[in-house]
């Protein structure tokens, strides 16, 4: 689980750059540049918000520029934490203990399943 998250991470990580390789371009181009300090950022915010990598990525927006670098201690801050989970509960130790409270959460996909089960209308014919 560990190596996926760390696969995963890069992927992404990869992807908003890639993205953000063709703001920066376009704020160079000779016809149709891509100028404002606002217009650019709104750009950005968009890149980032879609692959959720804001906190990994310094940017830096002027009137004509736009640049980024990767904080590299902001990922590997994040790597440290891969595969590891908490998971609180109010329930007290005696009547859930620590296995009983990851099996329960683990449990949960399938609830929401039959909840969703249950609010949709199922057509048989």
């Amino acid at each position: 689980m560990r190596q996926e998250r760390a696969r995963k991470r890069e992927a992404l990580l990869r992807a908003t750059e890639h993205e953000l390789d063709k703001i920066v371009v376009a704020t160079q181009r000779q016809r149709r540049t891509l100028r404002g300090e606002s217009v650019i950022g709104l750009r950005v915010g968009r890149v980032l918000g879609r692959f959720k990598m804001a906190k990994h990525f310094q940017t830096t927006i002027t009137e004509t520029t736009f640049g980024y670098k990767r904080k590299a201690d902001a990922i590997a801050q994040e790597a440290r934490l891969d595969g590891i989970y908490v998971v609180r509960t109010s329930v007290p130790e005696p009547i859930l203990d620590a296995g009983s409270t990851v099996s329960a959460y683990k449990r949960l996909a399938a609830v929401e399943r039959a909840f969703r089960c249950l609010k949709t209308v199922d057509h048989l014919a």
